[in-house]
């Protein structure tokens, strides 16, 4: 669930329910009682029924009916125009507010402060070379990098340390690489067996680690 405001700080809390849309039905409530008095607000959530659910309610679910009913009465003595809208969880704003409604719920504290950045990592391993492409806030950069010709790694790896070294600090990436391998070797889930890809996965860890940056890998 993301709302949002220029003015409103962001806020995350934990309801106790198993119930998926009224939590996000919790959390539409809770963006209209913080928000301005007075002032429009825009609500995105990845779950399709709640937009509906607020305008008209629902028949099938009383308490989640009921609660509807308090979000449009309080929005309306708050004087806000409340507007609820589905996207995709893939959407730039929805992925991070996903997985920090995921960690609230099994009681991760998130620690997330940075900004998010899209990386794509494509690599032409007969020239070595690396095209990469980063996107913040809607700004698209592409970059093409010469990859280390003597690194003991395949191309792929030898990518995403060019790629990390354009991150900002304190980043948070989303990274597509064309590699089944390099997420897993990078996140832990597989130990490469040779000693050389080791240690150049440490290397990616520990440049990622200088810059405060967080690697996430999507498929």
């Amino acid at each position: 669930m993301n709302f949002t405001h220029p003015r409103l700080p962001p806020k995350r809390g934990r309801i106790r329910t198993q119930d998926n849309g009224l939590g996000e039905l919790h959390a539409v409530f809770e963006a209209v009682k913080m928000a301005p008095l007075g002032r429009p607000l825009t609500v995105h959530t990845d779950n399709a029924g709640t937009p509906t659910i607020v305008r008209r309610g629902t028949k099938r679910n009383a308490q989640l009916d009921a609660l509807a009913e308090r979000v449009r009465a309080t929005a309306e003595a708050r004087g806000i125009t409340l507007t609820v809208v589905h996207v995709s969880r893939e959407h730039r704003n929805i992925r991070p507010a996903h997985e920090g409604a995921n960690a609230a719920r099994k009681g991760v504290r998130d620690k997330r402060v940075g900004p998010r950045v899209e990386v794509a990592i494509q690599v032409n391993p007969r020239r070595r070379e690396a095209y990469i492409r980063l996107k913040r806030d809607g700004d698209l950069r592409t970059l093409t990098e010469p990859l280390d010709i003597n690194a003991p790694v395949d191309a792929p790896l030898a990518a995403l340390l060019v790629a990390v070294e354009h991150l900002d600090v304190g980043e948070w990436a989303f990274v597509r690489i064309d590699s089944a391998l390099v997420p897993a070797y990078v996140g832990g889930k597989i130990r490469p067996v040779n000693r050389s890809v080791r240690e150049y996965v440490q290397l990616i860890r520990d440049a990622a680690a200088r810059k405060g940056v967080k690697l996430r890998f999507e498929e």
